[in-house]
């Protein structure tokens, strides 16, 4: 069977190809219109994947499309397809419409300038400021912190933040023209890094400018950074997202199946296995939640809120001492970060060590928290 499968799309290539039917730059401009209520799965590779549930669609009839608009490698369709995974047919049809009007209208834009025939550095800073003139100008974008390209195309405007607008770049720049582009993951943010044989520029996609390492180093507080540069990874942002949505919603199981999925897909990536780790823990997979947070710790040595959690961890496990030292390494990484703060406060209580908990929970005080009035009055005997 999968050889008869192999051979069907080799002779549809092949009379595609002939027929003058396949082009790397068709445009895509009658797809969804043609698959008229039918929802657009990613690529055709991952229809057997066990993290990939088509919705209201035929199988056959998405190969068919798939293979005749050569469709199969657009990962903002992917990331669309499953941010919408609670959206009704008439919103998801809608999305997917606007998303193509935004791809095509880019991918026209685009063409033109990487066919002239100048530096390549040149090129791509033209390009870039062409993409981030489109949006803002065709399309009306404006800036908004929204996790999901879905809830940005939802809108009369592109209400969209870093991660809507990295797909849409990397989508155009990558999957359709296959430039040297790739995202960067940092804390807390993401943005496009356009690669050279010897350099490489990073696009801020918020505000069409290029920044330096350092300049997100100091306006992030951390020099954690981390290359995505394939479908998988960066579809794994959205499971990712989505599973950061679901755990503040208070859906821990359906928030541990995103994040298993976002790590399957880039085991790379640090803050997964410590978003893992914290539904772990309230559901009371302790020694799962501190394997989680070991990893991150691993893959990301710098980041404060991973130290924290493992000891917040190892004091529920009766390591006070580990716990306390992790609090240490947190505090040291990030000097206003309240929750350490407050945390080793707790600890050093627990160790008999009055002072140093008065001291934390002042800084606790000071850093604009005023919750820790009972400890601080229960420490000095009142």
């Amino acid at each position: 069977m999968l050889r008869l499968k192999v051979l069907i799309k080799f002779v549809l290539f092949f009379m595609m190809t002939c027929s003058g039917l396949y082009s790397k730059q068709t445009t895509l401009s009658d797809f969804l219109d043609e698959l008229s209520y039918k929802v657009v799965p990613a690529i055709q590779d991952r229809l057997n994947h066990n993290y990939y549930q088509p919705n209201q669609v035929e199988i056959d009839e998405i190969i068919r499309q798939l293979e005749k608009h050569h469709f199969d490698d657009i990962v903002a369709y992917g990331a669309l397809d499953v941010e919408s995974e609670t959206a009704s047919r008439e919103q998801k049809v809608e999305r997917f419409k606007r998303l193509r009007t935004i791809l095509t209208t880019l991918t026209d834009e685009v063409r033109p300038i990487l066919a002239e025939n100048i530096d390549e550095v040149s090129k791509a800073g033209k390009v870039l400021g062409r993409i981030d003139g489109v949006l803002r100008n065709k399309f009306d974008y404006k800036g908004k912190n929204l996790c999901f390209l879905g809830e940005a195309l939802s809108n009369s405007c592109l209400y969209a933040n870093c991660n809507a607008l990295s797909l849409i770049y990397y989508s155009v720049l990558k999957d359709m023209f296959n430039q040297p582009v790739v995202i960067v993951i940092r804390s807390e943010h993401m943005h496009i890094r356009w690669k050279f044989k010897n350099k490489y520029i990073n696009w801020e996609t918020t505000n069409g400018k290029v920044l330096s390492d350092n300049f997100y180093k100091e306006f992030l507080g951390s020099d954690y950074s981390l290359e995505i540069g394939n479908y998988d990874e960066v579809l794994a942002t959205t499971y990712y997202n989505r599973g950061h949505d679901k755990e503040a919603l208070g859906n821990a199981k359906g928030a541990l199946q995103d994040y298993n999925t976002a790590i399957e897909l880039n085991p790379k990536e640090a803050y997964a296995y410590n978003n893992r780790g914290c539904v772990k823990d309230k559901l009371r997979d302790i020694k799962g939640a501190l394997q989680d947070y070991n990893t991150a710790i691993e893959l990301n040595p710098k980041e404060a809120y991973a130290y924290n959690n493992r000891g917040y961890i190892k004091d529920k496990l009766g390591d006070i001492k580990g716990a306390l030292q992790d609090y240490n390494t947190a505090i040291e990484l990030n000097h206003k970060y309240v929750t350490a703060y407050y945390n080793r406060g707790l600890a050093k209580k627990k160790l008999g060590d009055k002072q140093g908990a008065l001291k934390d929970f002042h800084m606790v005080e000071t850093l604009g928290n005023q919750n820790v009035y009972g400890e601080i009055e229960e420490l000095k005997g009142k």
